[in-house]
Order: structure tokens, then C-alpha cells, then sequence
């Protein structure tokens, strides 16, 4: 199955060129050469029919990424598609290492969500704080049409099915349906036999997901995932979590050994018997509360007010504009609770999210602006560093007042690199909570 693999960081290099050139020379049956209209480019309705769409999407006849405007004549901006996604490489597999790691399937699933929007946005653009325009990719409603809907999906199966080949006892455990669909109600219990409509199998009988838990069913394998090459499913294990370790461990790994190897002093500061620090941001957001879709950006600002805040990370959630009119309140309702009671019903339910400092906090000890990864030094300073910025899906700044429905907070955890590059990183299940770094801060922890 084709993919694109936009998890590896930096080490995967930019945008494909093929991306984003309008044409590309095809080689032909007959051996010669013809230059075509590049179909990852961008998508043409024929004809494009106003009444299928709302607002402005109903007059742009082809999909656009970071568009200049929102009428007919807008064209795509393919230069901001390619900065971003440079700029955000190294969030991006830094995520990649809190995603792999995660203890169960279902929390795998809740954190790739994480990266997966991340592309939304850096494809179509409209991820960034008060963006005046987007492209079809960002909004949930009409991101199928942009041709890179598919690759960017089919890599995010084959992470699925990295995490499933080396975890093999993994299952899906019961869920409550967050947000209702044409198949499904909000609230609905479902687990791995609920009917997955409108897909059939030749029998006619809808698939469910215990049908296709293990994907080669549909007739479809990935480089990595091919344990007939294999003498023994602990070989085939064995090679999957090299892979996994190999590609997606984190972007901390590769710095904790940079630094093992510089000056005794500095690799003191940041590892003792191959252990560090590892110090992770832990978000919580009521459903009920927030907008459909809405990011939180998390920075470290610098010394002074002209110094450039660092991005250290953005967690965000991606659903149709249209869920804001079932079950959710409007983005500016304040809680009518204290803050001391960030909760609501029991028809709500908690949103959930985790995203790694310490890639992070390792680059500002080598900068000499932390003196090391324990506590003792990493607590204030990110008590008086670590901010955040949260807006809506259209880009929209969400106001201080209605932050009550969002909890963020500070854990730390000991880590050890081992020896085998092809090991993951072991991280301690023994977790400390530093509440004091976020409380009295609108969507800290409640004083």
C-alpha cells in the first residue's frame, strides 16, 4: 500500500517535489515521455456544483492548500505547505516517541491523533493562530477531496499496524462514541464487534473491526509488516520493534547520546548511568466545552519580551464544524462551576492528551539556559516559561474566560537508553505530578 511517511522528522527530508508541482513527465506504454497535470497537485470538481457545499467552498473549483483568499480566483501558497512542514518536523517525531510508547491500543489511537491533525494543518493551512485563509485540507468536512487525503491516511494505518505487530496481545477496548455520525449516536457504546457500515464483505454482512484486526484480509501489507519473511513471530517482533525503535523512538534519544558523547561535565548535567529525566505535558479538555476543533500551542518564552518564544508543541483536536451544534457548547460559554471543578455531566466526556518537553529542555541546557534535566531546575523554570495559546478551527483566539474546561499539567518520569539502538527507550511507570508549574495559569491546574 502507497503511503507517505511524514512521522520520521527530520531524517525524512522535505516535501516530496512531486508534492507540489502543477505537472510531472510520465513514461508511457510505448517507452516515450508526456508531461500531465500532476493528480497529487491539487484536485478539480467537474463541474463543481455550489449546492454540495457551504460558504466559500461552494465557488473554488479545485482544492488549494494555504490559499490566498477565499474566491474563485484563489491560488495555493505550496511554499508555506513546505515551510511548515519543516518547522514542525521536529514536533512531530518528537510526538512520535509519547505515540509509540503509549501502554495500551486505545491510548495509541487517542495519541496519534496528535500528529495526524498536524498534517491537516500543514497541508491545507489554517492551523496557525489567526489564519486568514484555509485550504481544503484543515477543515474535516471537505479534507477527502485533497489528493494527499490518501497517503497521508494510509501511513497513519501502517503506524497502526506497526504498534499492532509489536504489541500482538493488543486489543480495542469498549469505547463511548465522542461525537455521533449518519451510522453512529453520540454517546453509543461501541467495541471490536460493532458493525463498521457501510463496508461489506462478499457475504453481504458489514465488517467489523475484530473482522480486520489484522489487516491482510483486505488484500494489503506493508514494507514492515510482513511476518511470512519470518521464521518465528518472535523474529518478526523482534524486527517490527527495531523498526519502530529505529524510526520512531523520539528526537530526546538522539540528543541524550549526542550529549553522552560531548564533555563530562555537560553529559552529567543530563544523563547518570544512561537514565534521564523525561518531563511530559499532560492535557485534559471537556468536550461539552471547547469548540469542535480548537489547538493548544505550548511555547517557552525567552528572557525579555524581544527574545522569540520557542514552539514547544501543539495538541489539538479535529471534528466537523457541525458537532459545535450537537452536544457541544458555543467556544465563548463560560463554566458554571469553579475552577476547582473541572468536570461537568456525565454526558460529557474528557478529552485526553500527552506531549513531550524534553527534546526541548535538553536544547536549553546544551544553550545554557537550564542547568539540567532534574527537578529542581526544570520546575521553575518552566513555572515562569511555559505558556500556551488556545483558538478555534478557523484560527479564532479562544478567550481566557472560557479556558475553565481545559486542564494542563507537568509530569516527569525516569527514562533509560539501552545499549541496543534497536531497544526502545524504558520509561518508568512511576510518574510525578508538578501541578505547581501551571497552577494559577487559565487552563492550569486549579489552585
Amino acid at each position: 500500500m502507497p503511503y507517505w511517511d511524514w512521522a520520521l522528522g527530520e531524517k525524512g527530508g522535505p516535501v516530496p517535489d512531486f508534492f507540489t508541482t502543477e505537472t510531472i513527465t510520465v513514461k508511457k506504454t510505448d517507452g516515450t515521455e508526456e508531461s500531465i497535470f500532476n493528480p497529487l497537485y491539487a484536485y478539480s470538481f467537474h463541474p463543481l456544483n455550489p449546492a454540495d457545499f457551504d460558504e466559500k467552498w461552494s465557488t473554488i473549483d479545485k482544492t488549494i492548500r494555504w490559499p490566498t483568499g477565499d474566491g474563485l480566483n484563489a491560488t495555493s501558497q505550496q511554499d508555506k505547505f513546505k515551510e511548515s512542514f519543516i518547522e514542525q518536523q521536529g514536533n512531530i517525531i518528537t510526538e512520535m516517541g509519547v505515540v509509540f510508547r503509549s501502554s495500551s491500543f486505545s491510548k495509541f489511537a487517542e495519541r496519534i491523533e496528535q500528529p495526524h491533525g498536524w498534517i491537516h494543518g500543514i497541508v491545507g493551512g489554517g492551523w496557525e493562530q489567526d489564519l486568514q485563509f484555509q485550504g481544503h485540507f484543515w477543515p474535516l468536512e471537505y479534507s477527502a477531496f485533497e489528493p494527499l487525503f490518501m497517503l497521508h491516511h494510509t501511513n497513519v494505518d501502517r503506524l497502526f499496524t506497526l504498534y499492532q505487530a509489536a504489541h500482538p496481545n493488543a486489543t480495542m477496548a469498549p469505547f463511548k462514541v465522542r461525537t455521533g455520525n449518519v451510522f453512529l449516536e453520540q454517546g453509543q457504546d461501541a467495541d471490536n464487534s460493532t458493525l463498521l457500515l457501510p463496508f461489506r464483505k462478499e457475504s453481504g454482512e458489514f465488517y467489523t473491526t475484530k473482522d480486520i484486526w489484522n489487516h491482510t484480509v483486505l488484500g494489503y501489507t506493508y514494507p514492515e509488516t510482513q511476518p511470512w519473511n519470518y521464521t518465528s513471530d518472535s523474529e518478526y517482533g523482534a524486527a517490527v520493534n527495531a523498526t519502530i525503535a529505529t524510526l520512531y523512538t523520539g528526537s530526546a534519544r538522539e540528543k541524550v547520546l549526542v550529549h553522552q558523547s560531548a564533555s563530562s561535565e555537560q553529559t552529567m548535567l543530563l544523563v547518570q548511568n544512561a537514565s534521564f529525566t523525561d518531563w511530559t505535558i499532560e492535557t485534559q479538555a471537556s468536550a461539552l466545552h471547547m469548540p469542535s476543533t480548537f489547538i493548544v500551542r505550548f511555547f517557552l518564552v525567552g528572557d525579555f519580551s524581544s527574545d522569540a518564544s520557542i514552539d514547544a508543541g501543539t495538541w489539538m483536536i479535529l471534528m466537523p464544524s457541525d458537532h459545535d451544534s450537537h452536544g457541544r457548547k458555543s467556544r465563548v460559554t463560560r463554566r458554571p462551576t469553579s475552577r476547582r471543578a473541572k468536570r461537568v455531566s456525565t454526558l460529557d466526556q474528557t478529552l485526553k492528551g500527552t506531549l513531550s518537553l524534553t527534546s526541548h529542555l535538553i536544547d536549553q541546557v546544551a544553550a545554557g539556559k537550564l542547568d539540567s534535566l532534574d527537578a529542581k531546575d526544570v520546575v521553575p523554570y518552566l513555572k515562569e516559561r511555559l505558556t500556551w495559546k488556545v483558538s478555534a478551527g478557523d484560527g479564532t483566539t479562544v478567550p481566557q474566560s472560557s479556558l475553565d474546561a481545559l486542564t494542563i499539567e507537568v509530569f516527569s518520569t525516569d527514562a533509560l537508553v539501552p545499549e541496543d539502538p534497536t531497544s526502545p527507550i524504558e520509561y518508568s511507570d512511576d510518574t510525578t505530578a508538578h501541578p505547581e508549574i501551571t497552577v494559577g495559569k487559565r487552563g492550569g491546574v486549579a489552585g
